[in-house]
């Protein structure tokens, strides 16, 4: 950790326990799916039908999906090792903890870089490729619903969502400047939307759906399918 993030942590932290009303708002705004994706995935959609039907719009909607699932991945990959503990549980810095956080949901999981900047970030910065009003409300959302309850909270120190807006942000930047990239994902989705378009709304409805938790659901599969097959692995062995 840097100076810098002590310095945050440590001035955002002194104001904890201050009031109950604001640190309850902060928690909720950590915790909550509606607060975080469900208020801003309908975004996506708005996007999509807001006028005419428009291939080149479809086509960087979907590579901005696409993106940010990528974003994501990276950015677990990256949590990997080392792992970093979140400010919170370091006892050295000795800070005070909101009441009503559950602080099991987050103890497991490294803090750097943040999955949620990564995600809402990446999200942010795909919108501004189709309109900059959407582009600036998903940018606010992730800078005040997203990331300062969470650097309030101790949740994450301030390089942790650097580096995750960062990361998402230059990821679906690179997927939306890219012709090739553009090229291929929107002939898919024309293809799809002209012969299949009942296919098409599930699977971007299962995707936004999906993103409306981080993923949460596809990684809770993910580790079953893993402990399964693990399981079955040792058992064949015995």
């Amino acid at each position: 950790m840097t100076s810098i993030d002590l310095a945050v942590t440590a001035f955002f932290n002194q104001f904890v326990q201050r009031s109950w009303t604001f640190d309850a708002i902060m928690v909720y705004l950590a915790s909550s799916n509606l607060a975080k994706g469900y208020l801003i995935l309908p975004l996506f959609w708005w996007a999509w039908f807001r006028e005419e039907r428009n291939e080149h719009r479809h086509a960087i909607l979907v590579t901005l999906l696409v993106s940010c699932i990528f974003a994501v991945a990276l950015s677990q990959a990256a949590q990997y090792k080392p792992i970093r503990v979140r400010p919170l549980f370091t006892p050295e810095l000795h800070l005070k903890h909101a009441e009503g956080l559950q602080e099991w949901h987050y103890s497991s999981w490294s803090a750097f870089p943040s999955d949620h900047a990564t995600f809402f970030f990446s999200f942010a910065v795909g919108l501004f490729f189709v309109s900059r009003t959407l582009g600036w409300l998903a940018l606010a959302h992730a800078v005040l619903i997203i990331s300062f309850p969470r650097a309030y909270l101790g949740l994450h120190y301030l390089t942790d969502i650097v580096a995750g807006a960062l990361l998402g942000g230059s990821v679906t930047y690179a997927f939306c400047t890219s012709e090739g990239i553009q090229t291929r994902l929107g002939s898919w989705t024309t293809t799809w939307e002209r012969t299949r378009p009942a296919a098409l709304y599930a699977a971007l409805f299962v995707m936004t759906t999906q993103m409306t938790y981080l993923f949460y659901d596809a990684h809770e599969l993910a580790q079953f399918l893993y402990d399964l097959l693990k399981g079955a692995g040792e058992k064949l062995l015995h």
